[in-house]
């Protein structure tokens, strides 16, 4: 094993040593909202630990916009929060409209 190769495997050992390692075990997941005719992205996105804890986040995010102002809820009649991963793919859809459908992607 020559030097170089015995740095780099070190730092590896240090960084799963430091706990730092969540950053490598996480996904960024984009929360996007649309009515399917109006899209707004979410240009940061949230680094989760799996799709359970991106769908929590996304929850948060409904929770947030109804609360914002409880006499608009009419207003997000239609609209979801598209949860998208890394490589563009939806991989859950949550209704904003506090009656909407449960999520086809769900098992």
């Amino acid at each position: 094993m020559t030097r170089d190769s015995e740095a780099r495997l070190q730092d590896l050992f240090d960084t799963v040593e430091s706990g730092a390692t969540d950053r490598l075990l996480t996904q960024r997941y984009y929360f996007n909202l649309t009515d399917g005719d109006e899209v707004i992205l979410d240009g940061f996105g949230f680094d989760a630990p799996d799709i359970n804890a991106a769908r929590l986040h996304a929850h948060e995010i409904i929770a947030d916009l109804r609360r914002e102002d409880p006499t608009l809820s009419g207003e997000w009649a239609g609209w979801r929060v598209e949860i998208v991963n890394t490589s563009g793919w939806t991989v859950d859809v949550l209704g904003v409209d506090p009656s909407a459908q449960a999520s086809p992607f769900r098992h």
